[in-house]
């Protein structure tokens, strides 16, 4: 794959979405709307890596997932991220400890050898996440589109219950 790869994309609705994000007015509110339509709309991908995650590797083919955060030993792994002020961010692949060697799988390893200097051969990649996202970015992004309609309408609906409940007990604006 090109080291400047870019994705170029038509969409249609989505400024809709950001004035329907913003209407709800409360930060931790779109930011959890966000993840919950990332999250649902992320397993199209690790649908698609799991099955492509060859037999012998089963432990791998469990293990991943989508998940909101990395653990503490990915973090570190991946050191300073793009996480700023109003991003939201959600991680699919291999969960740890079961998937801790998915790394050598997708990527493969050099020649390796034992403390001794016996080499133990190389291990060819055999990538699984990178093919299941080429495959699947743009259903993704498809489907966050809708999962994200969908969540708004649920949290808007949401707010307006709890508005009415408090109008009626007289604490209501």
């Amino acid at each position: 794959m090109a080291k400047n790869s870019f994705i170029a994309l038509n969409i249609q609705g989505w400024r809709d979405l950001e004035n329907a994000l913003r209407a709800l007015g409360n930060d931790a509110q779109v930011k959890a709307v966000m993840k919950k339509a990332m999250m649902d709309a992320g397993e199209i991908v690790a649908s698609d890596a799991r099955s492509r995650v060859h037999k012998r590797h089963g432990g791998l083919q469990e293990s991943i997932d989508v998940r909101p955060t990395l653990s503490p030993r990915q973090k570190r792994e991946r050191g300073r991220g793009l996480k700023g002020p109003g991003t939201v961010e959600v991680f699919i692949g291999p969960t740890w400890p079961e998937g801790a060697h998915g790394h050598l799988v997708e990527f493969g390893t050099g020649i390796r050898y034992t403390k001794s200097g016996k080499s133990v051969g190389a291990s060819p990649a055999l990538p699984f996440m990178r093919p299941a996202w080429e495959a699947g970015k743009n259903k993704v992004l498809d489907e966050f589109g809708v999962r994200l309609g969908l969540e708004i309408e649920n949290a808007a609906k949401r707010i307006a219950r709890k508005q009415a409940k408090l109008i009626a007990a007289g604490r209501g604006r």
